[in-house]
């Protein structure tokens, strides 16, 4: 059932971006991975031996941990497909550059992951992933100040405090997970853990496609449209003068419909050099526009996860210095 559902979910997160949330074969994936969710928990409540123990939520900490872990992957993971693109298809970088580009985020993790477990050992992992949620955010902010013409230093800034933030929310929030757990329970809570990962960063990166799809649409729509007198006139055809509002007009209606065609433009009449120009340039500011508010969406959804973080709580030990079992129902 738990395949079922994550494929009936993944299935109509797809749906819902092409064929619309109100279509039929989205309504019948959403309900078939309701359906299979329901099923799942009803049918785990009477097997002595079920394949995921999903009685290890009754614990609040490894719960919050797990709705935590869904915040984190989406916006740890989403961002690390959204920046790369933006990189490239607004700022002009090659795929070399973009990575040396992303280097430090990946420098500043290797750093912060020890340091934020030696941290959650000393003083809990309450403020240690409340912190790294809140850098977290910070650099989604960041992000979402980034323009065409912004400095790479931005760019930079704002990976430094990603990977800070990787160190101390994700691998912090996933120890206190495990360290509320029985040890022969461990096996099953790593493969929850594992398993809701990989689905939260599935679900999240579709999420955050959509969002950019739809932002990208808005954007075109509110995009500022001056052509210069150049450009109206390479537009035009002997006899017929092309005005800015008919110019206008016919531009944002041919990149309105640019996602919906899988990114291919939907006419491939040449055009002058000067009109190509001023074309890429407009869909560039309304690329980097939509880009903007899908790192801003980032930024509130993990200041959200401030709240789980809050709700982390050290593991607590018995007389005999064992971990409290959780009761077999």
């Amino acid at each position: 059932m738990f395949p079922l559902a994550a494929g009936a979910g993944l299935l109509a997160l797809r749906n819902g971006f092409v064929d619309g949330w109100t279509a039929l074969d989205t309504l019948v994936m959403l309900a078939g991975a309701a359906l299979a969710v329901v099923n799942l928990i009803i049918g785990n409540r009477g097997n002595p031996e079920p394949l995921l123990q999903l009685r290890l939520f009754r614990d609040p900490t490894f719960s919050w941990s797990m709705g935590l872990s869904f915040i984190i992957v989406t916006a740890l993971f989403g961002g690390m497909l959204l920046l790369p693109l933006y990189l490239q298809e607004v700022h002009g970088y090659s795929p070399l550059e973009t990575g040396l580009l992303l280097l430090p985020q990946a420098i500043t993790a290797a750093v912060a992951m020890p340091l934020g477990g030696y941290l959650t050992d000393r003083i809990g992992p309450r403020p240690v992933v409340a912190t790294g949620m809140v850098m977290l955010a910070g650099g989604g902010f960041l992000l979402a100040q980034i323009h065409p013409t912004s400095s790479n230093w931005l760019v930079v800034s704002a990976l430094l405090l990603r990977g800070f933030a990787m160190g101390f929310s994700m691998m912090p929030s996933m120890a206190a997970a495990m360290a509320r757990v029985p040890h022969h329970l461990s096996g099953s809570a790593s493969s929850i853990s594992n398993s809701l990962q990989r689905i939260g960063s599935s679900v999240g990166i579709a999420v955050l496609v959509t969002v950019l799809a739809a932002q990208f649409t808005t954007a075109i729509g509110q995009a500022s449209c001056a052509p210069s007198p150049a450009v109206l006139s390479a537009a035009s055809t002997p006899g017929h003068q092309v005005t800015t509002a008919q110019f206008c007009s016919s531009l944002k209606g041919q990149y309105a419909t640019l996602i919906q065609n899988g990114g291919q433009p939907t006419t491939t009449t040449k055009v002058a050099p000067v009109v190509a120009h001023f074309g890429r340039t407009y869909a560039s500011d309304a690329l980097s526009t939509s880009f903007d508010r899908t790192f801003a969406f980032i930024t509130i959804l993990t200041l959200l996860g401030v709240i789980p973080a809050l709700f982390l709580r050290r593991p607590e030990k018995t007389a005999t210095g064992s971990m409290p079992q959780l009761d077999a129902a």
